[in-house]
């Protein structure tokens, strides 16, 4: 019995040092999140937006919003493998990703106003070329 005893005790010891040791610092916690804040809005505004811009404001019909939302994605899915590929196999003397972070983050800052910079006069010939 003293020996279970021990051994129970033993392993609550180690569960305690493990729980202190997962923890993750406030300062770490807090600054996540506003940075998880702007990574929503990159990539989650236009998409959430998108139909209401394009069918209400724009006049153009949905099944050409819905289409240029597909063209996005399947973009997306070819891209994302060969991108992530190229960044695993990339060094330099910054790492693998740190280049392509900060290129990939000042374009996206750049161009996410270019989004929303449509005009209602804009002819379906327009919607084509800027998909």
């Amino acid at each position: 019995m003293g020996k279970e005893m021990r051994m129970e005790e033993n392993t609550k010891s180690r569960t305690n040092d493990m729980v202190k040791r997962d923890r993750i610092p406030a300062l770490t916690k807090m600054s996540f999140g506003p940075g998880m804040g702007l990574d929503m809005w990159g990539l989650w505004l236009y998409p959430a937006v998108a139909f209401a811009v394009f069918h209400i404001y724009l006049g153009v019909d949905p099944w050409l919003a819905g289409l240029a939302l597909t063209m996005i994605r399947i973009y997306d899915a070819i891209v994302d493998p060969v991108v992530g590929w190229i960044s695993d196999n990339f060094r330099s003397r910054h790492g693998r990703r740190r280049p392509f972070i900060l290129v990939a983050g000042i374009l996206s800052g750049l161009g996410l106003p270019f989004l929303f910079a449509v005009s209602p006069s804009w002819t379906h010939y327009s919607f084509w070329v800027c998909l």
